[in-house]
């Protein structure tokens, strides 16, 4: 099963005073206007893209931007490589 065992990863990896549970996720885009999402929804709704492996899960990390309306910044906090098979 695609994805299998990230929660037990998360759960390894989750900073002690981090209660909210793992969801797994793929981030496309962000934003905060609402007609922006719903309109990229509704195009990407029926897009079927290749298929493609996965060779390694990236642990990122969001912090708030200091500037408003400048986004969050991501960093890599650690690299897991997956093995093939």
């Amino acid at each position: 099963m695609a994805g299998a065992g990230l929660g037990d990863l998360a759960a390894a990896v989750r900073p002690p005073d981090e209660e909210r549970d793992f969801h797994a996720h793929l981030t496309l885009a962000r934003g905060d206007v609402r007609a922006a999402i719903a309109r990229w929804r509704r195009h990407l709704a029926d897009v079927d893209g290749p298929e493609w492996t996965v060779t390694e899960v990236e642990l990122m990390r969001s912090d708030p931007a200091g500037a408003r309306g400048s986004g969050p910044r991501y960093s890599t906090v650690a690299r897991f490589p997956l093995q093939q098979g």
